[in-house]
């Protein structure tokens, strides 16, 4: 399959690890596989497996749940020693395990693959069968797309391996044990420097129409770093193959706050590729804090036609800010530790 450059199509090894030993070395680098799901009745899960990330642990593993439901919302991280971390892969099977929480990536080919993730945590167990609909992307041939102006061997990369899965499986959340279906999501970033030094502000957004997924994202890098993230990847139902450009414009107005410590974001944006455009309006705010805010839309085409919903999300983080911000993250990751806190 041909993608327009800079883009490169998603092909499985691109899931294995992705830093070099040298690389986890750095203090700053990071490297997760990241899931989430939307079930049709309303759960929403986040499973981020981290085999270094500085902000939950600064030698070991981890493996990070959010849950949402029916008046519960918690989240929770576990951190493991790193002989915990393994990657192994034999005729088809690639298996990313932390303790007993395991990711398989069963499959050849994108395009008959899948992932089986199961989650073995106090608070949650899990099995769930993750299968891609639509081809997924590189924003680059290496993944890499910020690079500091002054050090090439820091940079950040992602592979966009799966921007929506069907779902299917088990969810155990204190001893009650539901059946799910729904929508997924995948991505694995990594790079040797972490996320509040290399990206100073993004507008980012996934939605979904009856007929089609869109996800688009443009973001800016702070000022020592160089490199480009706008990108328009949709996926037509049905279809494997999507559609990915970078000749997208994002337009946001209607800037307010919605909490008053939160951030002022937009209301509303306008998003347009040659050919299409939409609307994406605020419904409701689900995550607030003062560098970062996301909230549910409504999605609509322009001129009016088929319509959908999703989420966007607006960041912003001044160079000041960095470090306030960094250490913030590690004091809030503490308290979502198991109790007792201390070696995990």
């Amino acid at each position: 399959m041909a993608l327009p450059a800079p883009f490169t199509p998603f092909d499985i090894g691109w899931d294995a690890p992705q830093l070099t030993a040298a690389e986890r070395g750095v203090w700053s680098a990071f490297e997760w596989w990241y899931f989430d799901l939307s079930t049709d009745d309303g759960v929403e899960v986040v499973i981020v497996f981290s085999c270094k990330n500085p902000i939950f642990t600064s030698g070991g593993v981890s493996v990070y749940v959010e849950y949402s439901a029916a008046g519960t919302d918690w989240k929770h991280v576990r951190n493991y020693d790193a002989s915990d971390f393994s990657f192994t892969q034999v005729s088809g099977v690639r298996e990313l395990r932390i303790a007993g929480n395991v990711v398989r990536i069963v499959g050849n080919e994108p395009a008959s693959m899948h992932y089986d993730v199961t989650l073995d945590l106090p608070w949650i167990t899990a099995q769930l069968r993750m299968t891609p609909a639509h081809r997924g992307f590189l924003p680059t041939a290496d993944g890499h797309y910020f690079t500091s102006r002054t050090d090439a061997s820091t940079y950040t990369a992602v592979s966009f391996s799966a921007p929506i899965m069907n779902t299917t499986g088990s969810l155990t959340v204190n001893g009650a044990t539901q059946q799910v279906s729904g929508r997924g999501y995948h991505d694995h970033p990594w790079g040797t420097q972490q996320l509040f030094w290399t990206h100073h502000e993004w507008h980012w957004g996934r939605t979904t129409t009856p007929g089609m997924g869109v996800m688009f994202a443009t973001v800016t890098p702070a000022p020592e770093f160089s490199g480009a993230l706008t990108f328009l990847w949709s996926g037509t139902t049905g279809v494997f193959e999507p559609q990915v450009t970078a000749d997208l414009t994002v337009t946001p107005s209607a800037w307010s706050k919605q909490a008053l410590l939160g951030i002022r974001f937009p209301h509303t944006l306008g998003v347009a590729i040659p050919g299409s455009a939409w609307t994406a309006q605020f419904q409701q705010q689900l995550f607030d804090m003062p560098m970062y805010e996301r909230s549910a839309v409504s999605w609509t085409a322009v001129p009016p036609a088929e319509t959908g919903s999703g989420w966007t999300e607006y960041f912003l983080l001044a160079p000041l800010w960095r470090w306030p911000a960094y250490l913030g993250a590690k004091v809030q990751a503490f308290f979502w530790r198991q109790f007792p806190w201390f070696g995990r």
